[in-house]
Order: structure tokens, then sequence, then C-alpha cells
């Protein structure tokens, strides 16, 4: 006889239930938690002691924290007055500190928002390096070591107190080409959109960048077609990767092609790159330039300096004693990792991410050397890159080893490789000390082992300080506190540090062009010019009335000027007639 028998579902008590829905804390990074944490808090300290207490800041930093000033104070505040002449992410990840300048004026007049930025993107940078040497499979206390040296390194503290492309560019290719390893590796599908964002954010902060988005892209390619995919197949992985690095970079590429009618407007604005234009490049929205012209390497063979700090070299071998030469003296172990990797791709097989990655690291200054020819500015901090693809390298050695499984042995690998990285580290030090290498750094080693801060150890200043002398002179000229134009290329600095900067109209202002040519009709009173010589010969005033400076051109009056910028002295005109340009 056959019988049924019923079985009733195990009853589990709701708080087992839940306890089994609920997170496990295991899963929570706490050590990326904790180590951003404490290279922020460094980095935080080390920029508040370089610009409060050395009075360092390098120009074109403070320039950016202008742009995102210019978004929300100006007379005329709108979106796109966050400028088109460099790549905008660097400022305008700063609008959400700026917009507590109301708390804390240090934020704008000291470009503070800046610096915090840098640092958190350098502090972010430790956090992607402890996470690839972690996919190594290299021990907590040995990849802390590495992240120590990674943040100690003279260059990367620097950086992180300078609101400029650097520490955030570094944070992109970084990210960007370790994501790419894993994804060579795992074939995890979700990677190739989030490669696609960090490759265009990479694009959003240095022009660079474009070249290692669109090489990301081979790599893509190639790695597919590798590991024997079908022509549909690569179509699909490329499209997965491009689209979100395309979609990111026409954020800056599409605005310039509505707003400018020039999708390609950075590569000519101002006269950069093509002198014989700037009397005719209208720079509408506002891009600030700042640049010291810093005296050439004189071992560096023929070259020519513009008005900009621009070096330009004849030949392509020249260009490339240059480069490549700047690239050594910041970190001569990236010559052992190139050999490391190189040896790692004649031992064992699936080479295509290796040789990806070399390519990678080699485009930086293959980019570099190509760009100079026509004009760069010879600062050391181009060459950067060097120092993350290094690190790059090594987490690529060291997961060939054997990852996870290969632990000892990657950790005991990781250990010789400290003293290469750290005796690199030294020599960035040594480097950046060098006027010759580092012209822009070494004013901050001359002042630290003076004991003195960079302007009473070297008679430089900077913009912030400028501007904090030479604004309230300019202000007491204009006794009706009437409307002063004046382009932002060069008068940054003066806007800044105005009690009401809606008193000026400045570049990224819409009605800039017309008030220019008509100021009576747009309610301006004064133009603020600076001397039509160097840099500030490209300021636009200048550009528009070449005799302005010397004597009103005509159809303005001296009320006075003012010295105590080294660009020269700064003189305000009163509009008293039309200018002739209506």
């Amino acid at each position: 006889m056959a019988t049924a028998s019923a079985v009733f579902p195990r009853h589990v008590p709701a708080t087992r239930a839940r306890a089994r829905r609920k997170p496990s804390l295991r899963k929570f990074p706490f050590e990326n938690f904790i180590l951003f944490g404490l290279a922020l808090a460094f980095y935080i300290v080390i920029a508040n002691f370089l610009v409060f207490r050395m009075h360092y800041m390098i120009d074109d930093a403070y320039a950016r924290t202008d742009n995102a000033f210019d978004v929300l104070y100006t007379s005329d505040p709108h979106l796109g007055g966050i400028g088109f002449f460099w790549p905008p992410l660097p400022s305008f990840l700063q609008l959400p500190f700026l917009a507590f300048n109301g708390v804390w004026p240090a934020l704008v007049g000291h470009g503070f928002a800046g610096s915090i930025e840098a640092a958190a993107f350098s502090a972010g940078t430790a956090v992607v390096i402890n996470s690839g040497l972690r996919w190594a499979g290299v021990v907590r206390a040995m990849r802390w070591v590495f992240c120590l040296i990674w943040v100690v390194n003279p260059m990367t503290i620097i950086y992180a107190a300078q609101g400029m492309s650097e520490a955030m560019f570094v944070f992109f290719f970084t990210a960007s080409i370790l994501v790419f390893l894993r994804w060579s590796e795992n074939r995890r599908t979700s990677l190739l959109p989030l490669l696609g964002v960090l490759a265009g954010g990479g694009c959003l902060c240095r022009n660079e960048a474009f070249a290692v988005a669109f090489l990301l892209g081979v790599g893509v390619t190639v790695q597919t077609v590798r590991n024997g995919g079908r022509w549909r197949e690569v179509e699909t992985e490329l499209l997965l990767y491009a689209l979100p690095a395309v979609f990111v970079t026409m954020l800056w590429i599409g605005s310039m092609a509505i707003i400018m009618h020039d999708p390609i407007y950075w590569l000519h604005a101002n006269g950069i790159g093509s002198p014989s234009q700037a009397a005719a490049s209208v720079p509408a929205a506002g891009p600030a330039i700042a640049h010291p012209i810093a005296p050439p390497d004189p071992n560096a063979g023929t070259n020519r300096l513009s008005a900009y700090g621009l070096i330009r070299f004849d030949t392509y071998r020249e260009a490339a004693t240059f480069i490549l030469g700047h690239s050594l003296a910041l970190f001569p172990a990236v010559v052992l990792f190139i050999g490391l990797v190189g040896a790692r791709l004649l031992i064992k097989a699936k080479r295509v991410s290796g040789i990806v990655l070399l390519v990678l690291g080699a485009s930086i200054p293959a980019l570099d050397i190509f760009i100079i020819r026509g004009g760069l500015a010879p600062d050391i901090r181009y060459q950067i890159a060097i120092i993350p693809f290094t690190f790059l390298m090594a987490i690529y050695v060291l997961r060939s080893l054997g990852g996870r499984r290969g632990a000892i042995l990657s950790t005991l690998t990781a250990l010789g490789m400290v003293p290469a990285l750290a005796v690199s580290t030294l020599l960035t030090a040594q480097t950046l000390s060098n006027p010759a290498l580092a012209p822009q750094e070494a004013p901050l080693y001359a002042a630290l082992v003076a004991g003195k801060n960079v302007p009473q150890a070297t008679g430089q200043r900077n913009k912030i300080d400028i501007g904090a002398e030479v604004t309230p002179k300019i202000l007491a000229l204009d006794k009706d506190t009437g409307r002063i134009l004046c382009d932002s290329t060069t008068c940054f600095p003066v806007i800044l540090n105005a009690p009401n900067p809606k008193q000026f109209i400045v570049t990224s202002d819409e009605v800039f062009e017309g008030a220019a040519g008509q100021p009576q009709v747009y309610g301006v009173e004064y133009f603020l010019v600076p001397p039509p010589t160097g840099q500030a010969a490209y300021d636009r005033l200048n550009v528009l009335y070449p005799t302005l400076w010397k004597d009103g051109a005509g159809f303005s009056q001296l009320v006075g000027s003012v010295t105590g910028d080294p660009m020269g002295e700064w003189r305000l005109y009163r509009i008293t007639g039309p200018t002739g340009r209506g």
C-alpha cells in the first residue's frame, strides 16, 4: 500500500534569516578606508604647511581655482565660465569647496580648495596601488611599505598640495591601467565600462591622456582577438569600453564644439602652440593661464623659449634627450622594472597585457617628445607618470609570480623591490632640488634648506601673494567703484582677491568681447591692463589696443599705475571716449 508523506520546510528563525541577509563586515574595505584617511590627513597637513607657511603654490594651480571661481562668483556666473583652454575636471571638482568660500575665504584667496582636491586624489592613488598589490598576492605589511614609499615620494607630496592636474591624472592613469590588467586576466565584462569611465576621466584632466585612452582601446581589441574572440565579440567588448570613454570625453570636447564652435579650441587658444594666431584668438570662455618663464636646461641642446615659457627643439633627437633625461632623473628605477617586465614576457605566456602595459607607459614620454618640438614648458612635472608606471610594472611582475597562490614568492620579490623604489625616491628628491631640471620645485627645496619661506629664500612670489599686494592698490585707484574690465588670463590674482568680484568684467563673461569693443555701451568705466611684454602681450586688451598701456590708445586717460607684480606695472585707464571698434 502506497503511503504519502509531506515534507515541510524547516522553520528558520527570523533573526537568523535577517542575520544572513545583513552584509558581512568583512566585506567592508577597512584597510583601504584607513589607508585613504591616513594619506589624506598627511597630504592636508603638508598642503597647509606649503601654502600658508612656505608661501609655495605653482601659479597654474591658482589659475585653475580662478576657472572654478568664474562659475560661481563673477558678474556673469555660468558653467561655461570653467574655461576651455585646460581640461576642465580639476577646476570643476573645486566647485563644491568654493561654495564654502564665505565660511573659509582661504579656499579661494589661497587656492586651498585645489589643495584639498589634489590631496584626495593622491590618497586615492595610494588606495589603488594597495588594491593592485593585494591582487598580486603581496601580504599586507609589504603592501603598506610600498604605499608608504609612494606617499612620501617628494613629487607625490608636492603635487598633492597643488590644485593642478597632476594628482588627478596620476589617479586615472594608475586606476585605468590596473583595471585593464585585471580585465586581461579574468575577462570580467563589467570591468570594461569602468575602464572606459576611468580613461575618459583622465582625458578631462590632461591632454596626454587621450593617447592613453586610445591605446587602451587598442589593447582591448588585441586582447580579445588574442583570446580567440570573433568579430562580434571584438565589436561588443570594444564598444563596452569605448562608449563610456567617448561619452565622458565629449563632456569637454562636445561643450567646446557647441560653445566655442571649435572642438579643438584647446589646441590653439590664446596663441598657445601657434603664436601667430594670438591676435585672432578670442578667449571667450576665459582660460586663465599662468606660467613662470623658467630658464631652459643648458645641457638640452638647441632650444627656443617663448613668451609663455615654452621650450622648443629642432630635432627629435634633442627632444628625446630632454624628455627621457627628465624621466630617468625623476625615477631611475623605471629602467630596472622595464627589465623585469621584459624578462617576464620572455619566460611566460599571455604576453599581450604586459606589452600593452609597456606601450602605455611609453606613450606619455613619446607624446611629450612630439609636442616639445612645437613648444612645451620645460617642467619635470610633465614626466610625473613615470613614477606610477614603475609601480604598475611592479604589480604586474608580482602578479605573474602566482597571485594569491604564490603569496610567499610575491612577498619575497616585493621585498627585493623595496630598495630600488626607496633609492629612486631619494633620487627624486635630489632631482627636484636642481633648478635646471625642476624650475618649479627647486625653490621649495632651497627654502626648506634655508629655513625660510620661498619668497624670503629665493625672492620668488606666487600669484597668491602678488594678488594680495596689488589688488588693494588697484581698487584704491577706482574711487567711484566703477566697473573694471580686464582679461582674466593675466588679472585673475586681482579677481580672486577682490572683495567684490562682480565689480569686474572678466574673460568668461558673455559680454566681455562687446564690452572690450564698446565699454561705454556696457557700463564699463575702466580698463585694467598689464605691460604688453612676454606673456602679457597676449592679454586681450593688449591685442585689441596695442598702444593702450603706453598712452591710452586715444580713448582713455591714465588714472594710476600699480607696481609689485613681476609681470610688470599694471595701469588703470578711465574710458573717456569711443574706442573706434563699434
